[in-house]
């Protein structure tokens, strides 16, 4: 089965706001002393992100002329997670974070998405009038009128 709602052009706050909290609950660093505040750097960057990710919803609501703003967001985040996620991993597959935020951090800020066409179904026509048809009596019925 498919979904057959729209996707929003604009990600809700609360929904930003789950997927980096599952992203921040398997990060983990590596063994260096660094990577630790490397780690809270990260999600620091991640809880602010969310932040102004909730204010720009507020500011702005999801409105075509904001998707700009949301896009730049995105995007920031994106090249400052190359630098700080470097080292961070995640905990149940060992993926690197900046690779897994760029998937987490993929919200939409354009045009939403049509559902899938449905196949059309045939209605039947409903006849207005007397419920049966009208019999055809034929030019003999119709003289015997007449004659009556």
């Amino acid at each position: 089965m498919t979904e057959q709602t729209m996707l929003a052009a604009v990600m809700h706050p609360a929904e930003v706001e789950m997927l980096i909290r599952d992203l921040r609950s398997e990060l983990v660093a590596d063994d260096a002393p660094a990577a630790t505040v490397q780690l809270a750097r990260y999600h620091a960057l991640l809880e602010s992100f969310c932040k102004d990710w909730r204010q720009l919803y507020l500011l702005h609501g999801v409105g075509e002329l904001s998707w700009s703003e949301f896009a730049n967001l995105r995007d920031g985040v994106r090249e400052v997670s190359k630098a700080l996620g470097e080292g961070l991993v995640l905990r149940t597959n060992r993926v690197a974070a900046h690779v897994f935020s760029k998937a987490a951090c993929c919200v939409p800020c354009s045009r939403p998405q049509q559902p899938p066409a449905r196949p059309a179904r045939r209605i039947r026509a409903v006849r207005s009038g007397p419920a049966a048809p009208r019999v055809h009596r034929g030019r003999a019925a119709l003289r015997q009128h007449a004659v009556v």
